[in-house]
């Protein structure tokens, strides 16, 4: 998983504020709590957005109804379901995604992502 965000203050850049080494401050809730409750949280704490977001289960959900993805007795370009493509091909697939589109743009990722998955079934 993949995600790019603007920091609005750099560790470098005090602008005011007074940074304290991370310690736990009963927040480390990330096993426990929704992917977008903890990046909520991580813009919160880090002063930034986050406006791009390569997730295994939005991927999925994404993908569902792409036509090499999507089953039905006249799909000549069928090739398998969504959901029988392995987590590790996914993981590779937003790799090969981020390292070749120079654009941060979803809908390229995401076609990228589905490319490179079916390339490699």
């Amino acid at each position: 998983m993949r995600f790019w965000g603007i920091c609005k203050a750099q560790p470098g850049d005090q602008s005011g504020k007074t940074f304290k080494q991370d310690t736990d401050d009963g927040e480390l809730f990330f096993h426990t709590h929704d992917l977008w409750q903890v990046l909520d949280a991580v813009e919160k704490h880090y002063e930034c957005e986050i406006y791009g977001i390569l997730a295994i289960q939005d991927t999925v959900e994404n993908l569902r109804h792409c036509i090499e993805f999507e089953e039905s007795g006249d799909n000549p370009h069928f090739v398998c379901k969504i959901d029988d493509v392995p987590k590790s091909l996914i993981i590779e697939a937003h790799k090969h995604a981020v390292d070749k589109v120079k654009y941060q743009d979803f809908d390229a990722m995401l076609e990228c992502v589905a490319e490179y998955i079916v390339s490699k079934l």
